[in-house]
């Protein structure tokens, strides 16, 4: 921020914070993710187990009501649902990085060779670019694949 405001750059700072994002997880992007990174298919079957066959019940008054099946998100509490999540956002980070390599995302730049395009913290998410409509656009494209593709 210090850097901005003594150089008076043009820069454009989004702040996106993901609401219920574990509530929407897509499992067939989960599933993809996971074969992507290099699990055998007897592991990522095993891990997609354990998030899709899951039954719940509702208390209600005190009383359980029928079994049903969720179709997406992470469960709060299960232990594996951090890093399946983390899994999922290292996704958007790797595409707004490719866009910074092919050069068409600007991102802030501090220094001479030292730059710095998005910051993600779980379901907070910070980009920083200089102000462009290019840059932007291509930004607007990035998430909006990526929220399709996950499920938000």
């Amino acid at each position: 921020m210090h850097s901005i405001h003594t150089t008076n750059l043009d820069v454009a700072i989004f702040q996106i914070d993901l609401k219920k994002a574990y509530d929407c997880l897509d499992w067939g992007f989960l599933r993809c993710v996971l074969i992507k990174i290099g699990l055998s298919p007897r592991c990522t079957n095993c891990i997609m187990a354990c998030v899709d066959k899951v039954n719940f019940s509702i208390l209600i008054n005190g009383h359980p009501m029928k079994f049903f099946r969720a179709t997406r998100g992470l469960r709060q509490g299960f232990s594996l649902s951090p890093l399946l999540f983390v899994l999922a956002m290292d996704c958007l980070s790797l595409h707004i990085k490719r866009a910074v390599m092919e050069e068409h995302f600007q991102p802030l730049m501090i220094r001479k060779n030292n730059s710095i395009s998005h910051s993600l913290f779980i379901d907070d998410i910070l980009i920083l670019g200089m102000l462009c409509c290019f840059t932007w656009l291509c930004l607007f494209n990035i998430l909006k694949k990526f929220t399709k593709a996950i499920g938000l």
